[in-house]
């Protein structure tokens, strides 16, 4: 291992010598543009990439395309373990209402839960059915951040591996035997709703039929037929699930699959019963037979992840939360992560495979081109569902609207626990002091001051004509407009504000109702531009309120409407106050005075939400009419569905620059020292990328490995710069880095 290191320094070395007097004709075309394809299904993508009508889609390969892929010279391929998981969901609502209304779910035991956990044989799941390629989840957070879980909820001590014996010992234990006996298991004695016993009613199972979910589904029919549990198989695509399971909850087991974060925020959205609502993200936990949550304790420990003061104390309500959820209640029964390969033409250079998420991914956008020029094509495995930033749920629609609408923060593609600047340059964590906090609620509770780039340029839909800079005023609109709609998709991200302070228009200041580390992640998606949107989307309004000179003094707070106010307007009252929401009811139309007023009659004129937002675009508007966005396209065209596409260009007032080719570990430097994370030194720090010793040693630790042929775990796509020499890492890869040795670059201004 010494000899090696050695080697590669005197390597690098050499390399660095070179490139000072020699010119290698390794120069890249201009950032590209981006077609989206929608296709039906992932077989469809994987035929589009091999007949090169696309780059590559949306989606892993199964083995069987992964051999074909390695035998095919024009595809390269990469791997990742995906931040992701597939699960079989279970329904925990004491009734399943729409097919069987008054009737107790047996789902609703405990034990029943527990015996369909051991009658999943996850590890033949991922020999046989995966091959290999994932690994076995018993908690819902994948593999990457396992270091989060007790060793005793992973495998060696865990208590509900694949036992069938144990399963039916289970069920008998809780009273469902078939006594007849017919083949079936019946319903306990007394049971609420089927009072005389009798053969239970078939559980409702929904199987997806896209990827392996739909063999794991089948495997666990057959476990059931073991079991005498009775069933109705539904299999589809998500086209025929996704409505009776997340919109009507009408189903018992269902073979659900999440993209998940970084960190484990999603036990927080996923199952706490604030979520458990028609098209909400829980759709698991349910509510007891008094209509109230079936499991406050799991509330509890799960709402602690997400309110905790910092990663360790979030650590140990994550396993408080795994120890109950699924140690115990089985509320659902996580699966597997994937080991997924992905493949694309390698014509297409400079991809970026981000750790836990692939080629996905805005950095992958920015940086890829194909290399006899012309843009970028992308397939998706079925045609979005919503284009709606508020509505939107499905992974392929944000294959195309994550193109328009981005967030003002960056996570690095190869280190998910680094944050990086992005159209916010710097963010500061702080806390303020509530005088009039609600019940539960602390005194203390967080803010977060994000430092806007100056040039953020917004490209009009359509046309890409320059509209003009992103400014805090979008940001504001856009958290209080998001927040009048509780059953937004991305209502979360707004949902914990309390009020906002615009101190100039590049720095805003969010005040939180609580107390959270995780926050200043929160008030980024979607943004919104204001100028353009706000008459089209809301609806002028008033109020006025009246002080006898005592009643409205410093300190004083009260409901000014009934309305959401989106937006104040204009005012003749006389001291300074704020407008705010919070937990009271969830309104934003609090107002609260920071001086006396005198005696008289005031008003605040401000803007209300007016349309309905629902709709396949924002508010059922076309989406020239709403897709504003500061991303780095715009869109040129969209038709919808399978078979459609979506043709983005790139938007010229973008505030990343065109990448120069060479930067490869992608790491944004602070001028502050200690300024990373960039709130740990108040105030507006700036930074850069920067070409340098990292992105070479990143590089040269790829040196002459190859993507085109058998998968090679030595290939970094990343390195992969030069169009001359397709998915090989080779000496113009590594002269296209030492080159722009030094360079600095995406200074804000």
């Amino acid at each position: 291992m010494k000899k090696a290191s050695i080697l590669a320094f005197v390597f690098l070395a050499a390399l660095m010598l070179i490139s000072i007097g020699v010119v290698f004709p390794v120069r890249a075309a201009p950032r590209a543009d981006a077609d989206i394809r929608f296709y039906g299904s992932p077989e469809a993508g994987f035929a589009a990439l091999m007949a090169d009508d696309i780059d590559f889609y949306q989606w892993s390969l199964t083995h069987e395309q992964r051999v074909s892929s390695e035998a095919d010279p024009n595809i390269a391929i990469a791997e990742y373990v995906e931040n992701g998981m597939s699960e079989f969901d279970l329904n925990n609502n004491y009734t399943v209402a729409g097919t069987y209304p008054g009737i107790r779910n047996p789902l609703t035991v405990k034990e029943f839960r527990q015996a369909l956990t051991c009658a999943v044989d996850k590890q033949y799941i991922v020999d046989e059915i995966l091959l290999g390629a994932g690994g076995i989840l018993n908690v819902p957070i994948p593999l990457n951040s396992i270091t989060w879980w007790n060793e005793t909820l992973l495998q060696a001590n865990y208590e509900w591996k694949y036992d069938i014996t144990k399963a039916a010992t289970l069920l008998d234990a809780a009273g469902f035997v078939d006594t007849e006996p017919d083949g079936t298991r019946n319903y306990p004695v007394g049971w609420d709703g089927a009072e005389a016993g009798g053969n239970m009613d078939p559980l409702i199972f929904y199987i997806r039929t896209e990827d392996k979910r739909h063999d794991a589904g089948i495997h666990l029919t057959y476990q059931l037929d073991t079991l005498d549990v009775p069933y109705t198989a539904i299999e589809g695509t998500s086209d025929v699930c996704f409505p009776p399971v997340m919109g009507d909850l009408n189903y018992h087991i269902y073979t659900g699959g999440w993209s998940l974060g970084r960190y484990p925020t999603f036990l927080y959205f996923g199952y706490h019963s604030d979520y458990w609502f028609s098209y909400g993200s829980n759709y698991v936990t349910g509510m007891n037979s008094s209509n109230l949550p079936n499991y406050p304790l799991l509330d509890e420990y799960v709402r602690a992840v997400y309110f905790t003061p910092s990663i360790a104390a979030a650590n140990i309500s994550a396993l408080a939360a795994g120890g109950l959820g699924w140690a115990d209640l089985c509320v659902n029964i996580p699966l597997w992560s994937y080991t997924s390969y992905v493949g694309w033409r390698k014509t297409m250079c400079g991809v970026i495979n981000q750790f836990g998420y692939g080629y996905d991914n805005a950095y992958q956008f920015w940086n890829a081109y194909q290399s006899a020029g012309g843009p970028i094509r992308m397939g998706t495995v079925n045609g979005p569902k919503a284009l709606n930033p508020l509505y939107s749920t499905w992974y392929y629609d944000y294959a195309t609207m994550d193109r328009i609408f981005n967030a003002l923060l960056m996570v690095n593609p190869y280190d998910l626990t680094i944050d990086q600047a992005g159209a916010a340059q710097d963010w500061e964590v702080g806390t303020w002091i509530d005088p009039y906090p609600g019940p539960n609620e602390p005194s203390e509770k967080s803010t977060v001051t994000y430092y806007l780039r100056s040039d953020c340029g917004i490209a009009e839909p359509g046309t890409g004509n320059y509209v003009r800079n992103l400014n805090t005023h979008d940001l504001e609109f856009s958290a209080w407009y998001t927040y009048c709609f509780p059953d937004a998709w991305n209502y979360p991200s707004y949902e914990d504000l309390h009020h906002s302070e615009i101190i100039d228009d590049y720095t805003i200041k969010y005040y939180f109702d609580d107390a959270s580390y995780w926050f200043y992640t929160a008030p980024q998606y979607p943004i919104l531009a204001k100028d353009e949107l706000i008459d089209p989307l809301c609806n002028p309004s008033s109020a006025s309120f009246t002080s006898d000179g005592s009643n409205c003094s410093t300190g004083t707070h009260f409901k000014l409407t009934a309305e959401n106010i989106v937006q104040v307007t204009s005012d003749d009252v006389p001291v300074d106050y704020y407008i705010y929401g919070g937990y009271e009811d969830r309104e934003h139309n609090w107002i609260m005075l920071e001086g006396d007023v005198g005696a008289g009659t005031y008003t605040i004129n401000f803007y209300t939400d007016d349309l309905d937002p629902h709709g396949y675009y924002l508010a059922g508007l076309d989406w020239e009419l709403t897709w504003y966005g500061f991303g780095p396209f715009y869109a040129l065209g969209i038709t919808e569905g399978v078979g459609g596409y979506a043709t983005l260009n790139k938007n010229p007032y973008y505030w990343l620059e065109d990448p120069p080719l060479g930067e490869t570990d992608w790491r944004w430097w602070w001028n502050t020292p200690g300024g990373q994370p960039g709130w740990e030194i108040p105030g507006r720090d700036s930074g850069y990328f920067q070409i340098n010793i990292y992105d070479v040693v990143k590089a040269t630790g790829s040196y002459c490995h190859s993507g085109d042929k058998v998968y090679d775990p030595g290939y970094f796509p990343g390195a992969d710069l030069d169009k001359t020499d397709l998915a090989h890492i080779g000496i113009y890869d590594i002269v296209s880095i030492t080159g722009k040795y030094g360079l600095k670059w995406a200074i804000p201004p």
